[in-house]
């Protein structure tokens, strides 16, 4: 009877120990942040998402997140910056329901929406982006802010660019 007590203990440590290593454990590393800045007029493809994005904002059908209630301008006032971010998951557990939001600087516009669920599995590393439209001449240098969910928790992690 004394046997099978230590061992039910023992069995009892190292599952507390296990659940207290993945809740401590819980968290996602920035390892590189990446930054692309394309101005609207000069590509195409920018110039579209542009064109829908200021269309969307005249209707009030706009979906991503808007930092300026101030009518958009000609294309060549603005520019376009995408943050590319490699992520590493250091916990056992997947992350689900990844989402980087770009803390506004003065005069950002708006976020490009990210209609995509993002996940990440345990132990892995991934890729993700965030696009904004900021006034041109603007820096670059914002604060990133990552939000995710381990098992339904939300945990959140900021970095800066």
């Amino acid at each position: 009877m004394k046997y099978a007590a230590v061992v039910l203990i023992i069995i009892t440590v190292l599952c507390l120990g296990a659940v207290g290593y993945t809740f401590l454990s819980t968290g996602v590393e920035v390892l590189s942040i990446d930054v692309e800045a394309v101005q609207p007029i000069e590509n195409s493809a920018a110039m579209g998402v542009f064109d829908t994005a200021k269309k969307d904002m005249e209707n009030g059908s706009y979906v991503g997140t808007i930092n300026s209630t101030a009518p958009i301008g000609d294309a060549q006032r603005y520019i376009f910056f995408t943050y590319t971010l490699e992520l590493k998951n250091n916990c056992p557990i997947n992350m689900d329901m990844i989402e980087v939001k770009v803390l506004p600087s003065s005069g950002d516009v708006l976020q490009l929406p990210d209609e995509k669920a993002k996940h990440l599995s345990s132990f892995s590393k991934g890729r993700t982006t965030a696009t904004i439209l900021a006034p041109i001449g603007s820096s670059a240098t914002r604060t990133i802010e990552i939000t995710y969910y381990i098992w339904g928790r939300q945990y959140k992690v900021t970095t800066s660019y």
